[in-house]
């Protein structure tokens, strides 16, 4: 068997899909479309978009207004993004039960493409977390990476613990340690709940690394298409805290 282009693997072949990064039609649901919440219809094209319709996806959640997100989980969308998906953010979360992107955000089916890990981190060593995100912005042109953590992350609970006690987890689990480990050690003097100090500190470098992955990412944000944010999910509230 003859070697793959790396063109090939992204799309050219279809290995990831036939139609994984054809156009899709919106004619189900047009531009001027709004529900009675006032929520559009119509898929973000920009950066600015794509985060304004996570935050009002967001407070529909917190109010549950549930309406936007029963609209795009019905058979008729799930019809229409079948050949093709047209995603308008890529979410890096913790892979923790609570935290699930589609809900917070009042998503719909191909409204989100989701990478989750625990921690949610991005390491050398995960190199299948930053290579789907690579492929979702460089093949499916999403113009929008939010890195998002949440209050009381039991991998960063449990990288904290490994730190104090000096004792790094076997297997693979020690690579998640190692991954949160200079967050660990960037806030260990601040002020405040070390926990929640790490939480965002992790968010913060990973949205980092991605910004200075030079391959693909950086270039796209140095030229203006793309834009890599960080936030943390509030677990009680249900509100998603955007750090700046």
């Amino acid at each position: 068997m003859g070697s793959l282009s790396r063109r090939d693997f992204l799309g050219g072949s279809g290995l990831l899909g036939a139609g994984a990064v054809a156009g899709w039609s919106l004619h189900q649901y047009p531009e001027t479309a709004r529900d009675h919440h006032g929520f559009s219809h119509a898929t973000p094209k920009t950066a600015d978009e794509s985060l304004a319709r996570l935050v009002a996806g967001n407070k529909c959640y917190i109010a549950e207004h549930f309406d936007m997100g029963d609209v795009r989980r019905t058979n008729l969308r799930r019809q229409e993004v079948a050949s093709a998906q047209h995603p308008y953010a890529v979410i890096l979360s913790c892979a923790d039960s609570r935290v699930s992107p589609d809900i917070v955000f009042t998503a719909g089916l191909g409204d989100l493409f989701v990478v989750r890990v625990a921690g949610n981190i991005v390491s050398r060593q995960c190199l299948g977390v930053t290579g789907s995100i690579e492929y979702a912005v460089e093949e499916l042109k999403i113009p929008l990476v939010l890195v998002l953590g949440h209050e009381g992350c039991g991998a960063v609970k449990a990288a904290v613990e490994s730190v104090r006690r000096g004792v790094r987890p076997a297997n693979a689990i020690g690579a998640i340690v190692d991954a949160i480990r200079p967050a660990i050690e960037d806030v260990a003097n601040q002020p405040g709940n070390l926990l929640d100090n790490v939480v965002v500190e992790n968010v913060r470098q990973a949205v980092a690394a991605l910004v200075q992955s030079d391959e693909i990412v950086a270039p796209m944000v140095a030229a203006g298409r793309l834009k890599v944010v960080g936030g943390v999910y509030e677990l009680t509230s249900g509100r998603v805290r955007f750090l700046s």
